[in-house]
């Protein structure tokens, strides 16, 4: 959503919109899965009219949208925490964020506070070091999963996001 939002609005480097983002006032939040957001013509538009229609300000520059977006993302994942933790009757203890999301810290912090859970961000490619464990493991390199995950946590910088009260 964000890349969308800023490459309609003709934003440019990506480092520069998260630190306008944290700069912002805007308190707007969205519901980030409605199906409304599924292939909008124009997602700028999408995003004020959910607002207008919950009646929230709307965002007003590329700012606002940039912080209005990470704010509903960390909302969302609040949501669908609190969601697997009652489909499953387990507690979790913290978060953990791979991929290239893993590198947006103030995403990160956003979702540690929405979430009330410290949030691990990295490795930013977790997918293929997932794999790689995985084939490890089928040739035996590896004995098991939890070995595998030591390796990866001690091999690659995970950053820890604690909860800001």
């Amino acid at each position: 959503m964000l890349q969308s939002v800023n490459k309609e609005m003709g934003g440019g480097d990506y480092a520069d919109l998260v630190k306008a983002a944290r700069a912002s006032n805007c308190c707007s939040i969205f519901d980030v899965n409605d199906e409304s957001f599924t292939a909008p013509d124009s997602l700028v538009s999408a995003i004020r009219d959910a607002c207008r229609k919950n009646d929230q300000s709307q965002p007003q520059n590329l700012a606002d949208f940039a912080r209005c977006i990470l704010r509903s993302l960390a909302v969302s994942y609040a949501q669908t925490k609190g969601d697997l933790e009652a489909l499953t009757n387990t507690t979790f203890d913290s978060i953990n964020i791979i991929g290239g999301g893993s590198q947006n810290m103030f995403l990160n912090e956003l979702a540690s506070t929405a979430c009330n859970l410290p949030v691990y961000a990295g490795p930013t490619e977790g997918t293929a070091l997932g794999s790689i464990a995985s084939q490890m493991i089928a040739f035996g390199v590896l004995p098991d999963l939890s070995t595998a995950r030591d390796v990866i946590r001690k091999s690659f910088d995970v950053q820890e996001v604690k909860v800001k009260t």
